[in-house]
């Protein structure tokens, strides 16, 4: 997957301060009917980690 591709997902939880947690896992179920695996273990959602400034100041054009 790469930035700017689109995916189906689906909102799984809308917190207090309005941030979504989004599934692509119970998206594919719910559309396709594909079963998660016994085995496989849910991954822990990712958070939204603003980029930092100095990334920005160190980068060089060349």
């Amino acid at each position: 997957m790469n930035v700017g591709d689109e995916v189906i997902v689906k909102v799984t939880e809308i917190d207090d301060q309005g941030r979504i947690n989004l599934s692509r896992r119970d998206a594919l179920v719910e559309i396709e009917g594909k079963e998660v695996e016994a085995g496989a273990q849910e991954e822990a959602p990712r958070r939204h980690r603003p980029m930092n400034d100095n990334r920005r100041r160190n980068r060089r054009d060349y």
